[in-house]
């Protein structure tokens, strides 16, 4: 009977552990996220560890401070009222251009007279306009002391039940801050907190690689990149979507007496006759909407042309990844504070 090599397999076991251990400590540079806890309520579906730090240089680069609310803010203080909440999408948390380059901190810089945090972040991934509403009245009430309230979008169509669904608002408590929901945190949601963030080598792959793999047994080792994204086909009724549209605004004009400003950002597509905007089919009746129940509908779209035809500038895409496509850059940054900028000092 063959004698079982002890010290060779602790030697290879060794080196395993040593090689994973070396490209957790590589990837800590170019991909590590603090850890993400959930909660029922509140104005996001789940906020960052509160303290946390972000870096990435997948997609532009960037480094980020998260709050002791577990948003995504420098680490200054916070002025006590007339200040300007900004909910969004991961175009408006922003991590993929430095953190002084986002369009919230270009504002912030801008209308911040003694150095305190005027314009607050509340991006968070994955909070399209239906979660924006649905988190508008926790927003409001976690933080009640805004002038503006400015949400960001860059779609204007929806599907029906999402936006009947967003009407259904989520409640505030205290206990789903960020910093309460850390603290009461239990033992094994902390242990998966921390264990994501000293693991930075397998969220990537989680985060960055699974999402667009899939199998097939066809491609090598089973795996073939999945270049098809399905798209949802969306039916525009436009007297229903008006109807609902209609009554989304009131709620929120219901629970919020300040100024609310929804500013669209629409894609764009790069062709041999140059960039063309890529409105979708309800922009219209979202904008006449907006106007008859009082809420301001800023449309960045012609300033990106106007920018492009300048300086042939793209307000999406980096370097590292592909142009015109992606997440907004520094370019569509800065045209989206200096509108905004424009908006808000004529009143």
């Amino acid at each position: 009977m063959k004698r079982i090599n002890w010290k060779k397999i602790v030697r290879r076991a060794v080196a395993v552990t040593g090689a994973f251990f070396v490209a957790n400590l590589i990837c800590a540079g170019y991909y590590f996220m603090p850890g993400w806890l959930e909660r029922e309520g509140g104005a996001t579906s789940a906020v960052w560890r509160p303290g946390g730090m972000i870096s990435q240089r997948v997609e532009g680069c960037g480094v980020h401070t998260v709050d002791s609310n577990g948003y995504v803010n420098p680490n200054i203080p916070m002025k006590d009222n007339d200040y300007i909440l900004v909910l969004g999408s991961s175009h408006t948390m922003a991590i993929e251009v430095p953190m002084g380059k986002k369009y919230v901190s270009l504002l912030n810089e801008w209308l911040s007279e003694d150095g305190e945090l005027r314009v607050y972040n509340m991006a968070q991934h994955g909070h399209m306009f239906p979660e924006l509403v649905a988190g508008f009245g926790a927003a409001v009430e976690e933080f009640p002391n805004s002038s503006v309230v400015i949400l960001e979008i860059n779609a204007t169509l929806f599907s029906q039940n999402s936006l009947e669904a967003a009407l259904d608002q989520r409640m505030f408590g205290r206990e789903e801050s960020g910093a309460m929901r850390w603290e009461s945190a239990s033992f094994f949601e902390r242990l998966s907190v921390v264990a994501k963030e000293m693991l930075p080598f397998v969220s990537y792959w989680k985060d960055k690689q699974l999402p667009f793999m899939i199998p097939d047994f066809g491609g090598a080792f089973g795996i073939v990149p999945n270049k098809e994204q399905e798209t949802e086909n969306l039916e525009f009724d436009e007297a229903t979507y008006r109807r609902i549209l209609e009554e989304i605004f009131a709620t929120m004009k219901e629970c919020y007496q300040g100024e609310i400003i929804i500013v669209y950002h629409p894609p764009v597509e790069l062709n041999g006759d140059g960039m063309k905007l890529i409105r979708d089919p309800a922009q219209k009746v979202f904008e006449e909407t907006c106007q008859r129940k009082g809420i301001c509908f800023l449309d960045v779209g012609d300033a990106f042309l106007e920018e492009y035809e300048q300086t042939y500038a793209v307000p999406y895409g980096f370097c590292n990844t592909t142009m015109g496509a992606g997440h907004l850059n520094q370019t569509g940054h800065r045209i989206m504070a200096e509108e905004l900028y424009q908006l808000l000092k004529r009143g």
